[in-house]
């Protein structure tokens, strides 16, 4: 971001909500973007009665109001990478690709290239403005290690009716993880509610009364005698959801160094999680669209290795 001269902004909530989507949306900037002022700058409620708040989550109600001050914000552009792409579908309104493991979704932090933001911005020359500059076209996410299919919005319109279908539970994705341990169940339904660790930020964990409500099923595709293939149907959309879900079963990814045990059996440089296939309704003609990504090279070949066991 570059900085210029500073400003006060001020704004009324007129509903409730989270202080940090209000702000973004009062700054048409990225919810991250909002989120980072109110860390660090922080958010004056001066009616109706004063109070400086540093916390993102805060949960206003109708007719507070709020001031801000803040240095101009401008962004700056970010550099289109002739970056080869998985394009499973495309037209008008929208893109369906499958992302390889290994590539961020959208720069963040000193990361600025090398994205798939990049690689999409040399690819076509319109996609959404929804997300700011940093991340055009950008309607969900997949960790950076994580691979598989996603839907990219092109116009601004595709972008709010596909967000609309993830806010109401109407799209739907399945995924696959080669998990550690013999699965017990052949199917089962993870419900435990997920919250932002407080040591490490970058990490979230299962809370009995904290944080969202959070759903995962499954089913075991196959079991080996140390692994699982799992089948996973997120029915809710939380940072590291199914990840996290899986090691409060007992059951951590392979190669998940995040949150799951540096075992000697996890030789994968990164956690073996497949985003396998994601349901629509297309934003313009209401056709009912379903797009499937093959699983990669390294799955299928800890695949082959327990086969083979």
């Amino acid at each position: 971001m570059e900085k210029t001269k500073e400003q006060i902004i001020e704004f009324t909530a007129s509903k409730n909500s989270r202080l940090d989507m209000l702000l973004a949306e009062k700054l048409s900037q990225s919810r991250a973007l909002a989120q980072k002022i109110i860390r660090e700058q922080g958010v004056c409620r001066i009616a109706p009665s004063r109070k400086m708040i540093n916390k993102t989550g805060y949960k206003t109600s109708v007719g507070e109001m709020f001031r801000v001050n803040l240095p101009e914000l401008k962004e700056l552009p970010l550099a289109a990478e002739k970056i080869l792409l998985s394009i499973l579908y495309e037209d008008k309104s929208l893109i369906v690709l499958d992302k390889p493991a290994g590539m961020m979704v959208h720069p963040v932090g000193r990361i600025k290239t090398g994205t798939l933001v990049n690689a999409l911005l040399d690819h076509c020359q319109g996609l959404s403005q929804i997300g700011g500059c940093i991340r055009p076209g950008i309607v969900h996410r997949l960790d950076k290690d994580t691979s598989g299919v996603m839907v990219i919005a092109k116009s601004d319109a595709a972008h709010r009716h596909l967000s609309r279908q993830f806010a109401r539970g109407q799209i739907k994705k399945t995924y696959l993880a080669l998990v550690h341990g013999r699965v017990s169940s052949r199917h089962g339904v993870i419900n435990a509610r997920i919250v932002r660790g407080r040591t490490d930020r970058t990490k979230m964990k299962v809370s009995a009364t904290a944080g969202r409500p959070a759903v995962t099923e499954y089913e075991v595709v196959k079991q080996y005698p140390d692994m699982a293939l799992l089948r996973l149907f997120p029915r809710t959309g939380r940072t590291h959801q199914i990840r996290v879900h899986l090691v409060f079963i007992g059951h951590p990814i392979v190669g998940d160094w995040k949150y799951g045990p540096k075992l000697p059996t996890s030789r994968s440089a990164r956690q073996l999680l497949h985003a396998e296939s994601i349901s629509f309704i297309h934003p313009e003609t209401k056709e009912h669209l379903r797009f499937q990504a093959d699983l990669p090279a390294d799955i299928k070949g800890a695949i082959t290795v327990n086969e083979m066991a």
